[in-house]
């Protein structure tokens, strides 16, 4: 949702991202303030994006520790794992990506060179070419056997692995920030399934624990909220001088925002219970259809509805909230759609394709 609330705050407010250049007079100046400031969270896509990719690594990254440590079936399961990854990724991405081109039809691309890049080229590098959105979908695909690979070179628990880790994470910041967050998440499952390091914390003092996860938390935020393109003049303005001399500093940044929110979610058990709440698992649960069917919501939809609600309604204002409404609606039903038809079809063929091997 996070990613979809930035290319629609994109497309209407682009000060927000792009700053106060872009500014537009109906915004009054909201849109600027947004572009440097902590409370663009929400709208920060990249963010998000960089989310995903903690997320997954993290996922991974967490069940290769868990099986080396079971010592039972590994290579079979860890084949499985692999085996999984294009085919549950796949499907989803090559129904929706032809609908947007043929809907759409903002491409050069014919509809077997479409369906090509569905199957392929979006797997093997940052392909832009059928949906902007989908080129992290390389990242997220070749992260799985990277976080599987660095994973099992701790093989049950080696000694001192993190000192290899650690000079890994160094050896990826200059040039593959990209593929660093990726390492934070493996990283996230190191540091849990491995030290247990809470378990550690709270044997000091719970209330330890409670407060570094607050702090983790806020720390997160901060660097979630980073400007991607702007040059920050306030608060960020040390973080941009230090990170002139750091690769792609503003995806460092919200990796390590990312590592730090999510592990601080694993510390707060009420941050926890939030999330467990139904609307929220819900959102989770159709997560990848929202990701994949927004950029067709938001090209075949949102334009279109702005036109005309601003002039109906009498403003800027009220148009741009009743668009924003109405296509989260319809980005809603859609994912629901691709929940229920491709997603589970796509399940139940993992399940018979994994079955079988057994």
């Amino acid at each position: 949702m996070g990613v979809f609330l930035h290319h629609f705050f994109l497309a209407f407010l682009p000060a927000t991202y792009f700053g106060s250049e872009y500014a537009i007079s109906e915004a009054k100046g909201v849109d600027s303030f947004l572009s440097t400031s902590v409370l663009s969270l929400p709208i920060n896509g990249n963010f998000h994006v960089m989310v995903f990719f903690v997320i997954s690594s993290f996922l991974i990254a967490s069940s290769v520790f868990r099986i080396t440590a079971e010592g039972k079936d590994t290579a079979g399961r860890l084949g499985d794992i692999a085996f999984k990854r294009y085919f549950r990724l796949m499907p989803p991405i090559l129904v929706w990506s032809v609908i947007y081109h043929i809907v759409i039809k903002q491409t050069d691309l014919s509809v077997l060179q479409a369906v090509m890049h569905s199957l392929l080229w979006v797997f093997t590098s940052p392909d832009e070419q059928l949906m902007g959105p989908l080129w992290c979908i390389h990242y997220l695909f070749i992260g799985t056997f990277v976080a599987m690979i660095v994973a099992l070179i701790d093989g049950n628990g080696r000694k001192k692995v993190w000192i290899f880790y650690l000079l890994l994470n160094i050896a990826l910041l200059k040039s593959y920030s990209h593929y660093f967050v990726i390492m934070l998440g493996v990283d996230l499952a190191y540091l849990i399934n491995r030290t247990k390091f809470k378990d550690r914390l709270k044997e000091h003092n719970k209330k330890l624990v409670v407060c570094s996860g607050i702090v983790l938390l806020l720390i997160g935020i901060f660097l979630g909220a980073y400007p991607s393109i702007v040059v920050p003049e306030n608060y960020y303005a040390p973080l941009y001088a230090v990170g002139q001399h750091i690769g792609d500093f503003y995806v460092i940044c919200h990796g390590v925002g990312a590592a730090l929110l999510i592990l601080s979610i694993y510390m707060l058990g009420p941050v926890q219970k939030i999330l467990e709440l139904g609307f929220l698992q819900f959102l989770g649960d159709i997560s990848y259809g929202v990701f994949l069917t927004h950029s067709l919501v938001l090209d075949a939809f949102s334009v279109f509805l702005m036109n005309k609600l601003q002039v109906l309604l009498g403003g800027f204002t009220a148009g741009f909230i009743v668009t924003l409404i109405i296509c989260t609606n319809i980005l809603l039903a859609l994912s629901l759609v691709s929940k229920f038809t491709i997603e589970r079809f796509t399940e139940k063929m993992l399940r018979k394709m994994v079955d079988g091997r057994h």
